[in-house]
């Protein structure tokens, strides 16, 4: 009889140990991908800055008539270099365990960053619709977008 309420002890204990061996390493590879994709939308968010102040520099009214201010695919392209996802695309399967609301903005804010150069590429064919600050605006979003990730990731 003592044997066998041992061997039950034993394998009910087993059972605990794994679960929480199981449960630790799951907070843990959840705590180190929130602190990669933190670093890495963070790294985004300031090169975004950096890109809207070299478009606000290199407008067409801070130029000197002999130099070209940026075109739009030159505008499109600088964003597109300017944002990395590529801790994003090596843990995208596991941002679904930082939480609904964090894994929506995340994605969010990544389909935004793949979506916008392609966005300002196409505003050429409605030439009529650009407006003053209208990039500004449109990266200014993005960097919202971003940091609303990172909130969601830090916390």
């Amino acid at each position: 009889m003592f044997e066998l309420a041992l061997t039950v002890i034993g394998v009910v204990l087993g059972f605990a140990l794994s679960a929480a061996y199981e449960s630790a390493k799951g907070k843990r590879n959840t705590k180190n991908i929130s602190r990669i994709l933190h670093r890495e939308i963070q790294s985004n968010i300031d090169a975004l800055q950096n890109e809207l102040s070299v478009i606000n520099q290199a407008s067409a009214e801070n130029m000197p008539s002999f130099i070209e201010p940026l075109t739009m695919q030159e505008i499109a392209e600088r964003i597109k270099s300017a944002v990395s996802a590529e801790a994003f695309n090596m843990c995208r399967l596991e941002v679904p365990s930082l939480g609904s609301r964090a894994a929506e903005d995340i994605f969010n804010f990544y389909e935004s960053a793949r979506q916008l150069p392609k966005t300002i590429q196409e505003i050429e064919r409605w030439a009529g619709n650009i407006r003053h600050g209208l990039f500004e605006d449109l990266i200014s979003h993005l960097i919202e977008k971003a940091e609303e990730a990172k909130k969601r990731v830090a916390s």
